[in-house]
């Protein structure tokens, strides 16, 4: 990773400047999503500006973003959410490399034209919806599903942004943030793709059913670490909170009282040993071709699993498992 406080060699193409930012810790810290788009928009904010990027001034940021890298460019509306943090991160690696010494003033002039940015963008996406409307009316569930994921994407990459505003997240080390972005958006894509209910429609009960009954599941294996779950409760707080002050949410105070109330629950949620048992199963249950929507194979099936290996199933179950769900509710699911 290109970590320095010191000046290094300034690249002399926009090209070598992404290359340079995309080995810093600076881009470990953007979401996935940001990731996926950080490239195009580097790149394409250097073929539309006028000035070399690592030589603006705030008047060129505001000139290159509502230019025509709004309005002559088109991309998802998702690639034009991530825009500005992506810039955010990469003021933030250009400083620290000795590149620029005007950060806070570039990402002050970043934030400020992110509405007329958006606007603009839409203006030209809406554009071109119509023409293609006018030579093509059909739909697709494909196609309606893929908006919707990248309608969510663009939301949690917007919340998860505001997020790293709070001071207690911004002070976090790296690896920390990472796993509070984790947290959220696997909240986030569960509760909304998976179980359809937007932040309005949250309730006590849907952060039960998100925590016991799906999140362990979904996560990759190398985000089940210890220390991202002992950040579930302050990472959910922090969100709930920040979406309160957006007038996002009906019920906070409940939401940030469940929180509370299962602090210890949520922060130990994760048992290796348990999960590791599960995925035995699950393996054993695909390989016994059993219908895991059938609870009644699930069960049958479970049972004899134990009977057959006695000593896993103490080992496991000997110990104190109070809230976790039973294997009908953990198998293992498409992602959300």
């Amino acid at each position: 990773m290109n970590e320095s406080n010191q000046t290094t060699e300034i690249p002399s193409t926009i090209e070598a400047t992404y290359q340079s930012f995309s080995n810093s810790t600076a881009f470990d810290r953007l979401t996935v999503n940001q990731k996926r788009y950080a490239k195009a928009v580097i790149l394409k904010l250097g073929q539309t500006s006028t000035t070399f990027i690592l030589n603006w001034t705030p008047a060129d940021v505001v000139d290159t973003l509502t230019g025509t890298f709004a309005t002559d460019n088109m991309q998802v509306h998702n690639y034009f959410v991530a825009t500005v943090p992506i810039l955010g991160r990469f003021f933030q690696y250009a400083e620290q490399a000795g590149w620029l010494s005007n950060r806070a003033a570039l990402t002050a002039a970043a934030k400020h034209s992110r509405e007329d940015m958006l606007t603009l963008s839409q203006n030209q996406s809406h554009e071109h919806q119509n023409k293609v409307s006018e030579t093509n009316t059909k739909s697709t569930s494909e196609s309606d599903e893929t908006a919707e994921v990248q309608r969510v994407d663009a939301l949690s990459d917007e919340w998860l942004s505001a997020v790293h505003e709070v001071p207690m997240v911004r002070n976090l080390r790296p690896a920390d943030q990472n796993d509070v972005d984790v947290i959220i958006d696997t909240f986030v894509g569960i509760a909304i793709l998976g179980l359809k209910k937007d932040p309005g429609d949250w309730q006590p009960d849907t952060m039960q059913e998100v925590f016991y009954r799906y999140f362990v599941s979904v996560l990759d294996d190398d985000d089940k670490q210890r220390r991202l779950f002992t950040l579930i409760p302050m990472a959910m707080t922090t969100f709930i909170r920040v979406l309160a002050e957006k007038g996002i949410l009906k019920n906070s105070v409940a939401l940030s009282s469940w929180v509370s109330d299962h602090h210890e629950m949520l922060a130990h949620l994760y048992n290796e040993e348990l999960d590791h048992f599960y995925s035995q199963l699950t393996a054993a249950m695909q390989t016994a071709h059993v219908d895991m929507t059938n609870k009644q194979q699930v069960d049958a099936f479970t049972n004899q699993y134990l009977r057959a290996h006695p000593q896993q199933g103490a080992a496991v179950f000997t110990k104190k498992q109070t809230g976790r769900p039973s294997f009908q509710s953990r198998r293992h699911h498409n992602r959300y």
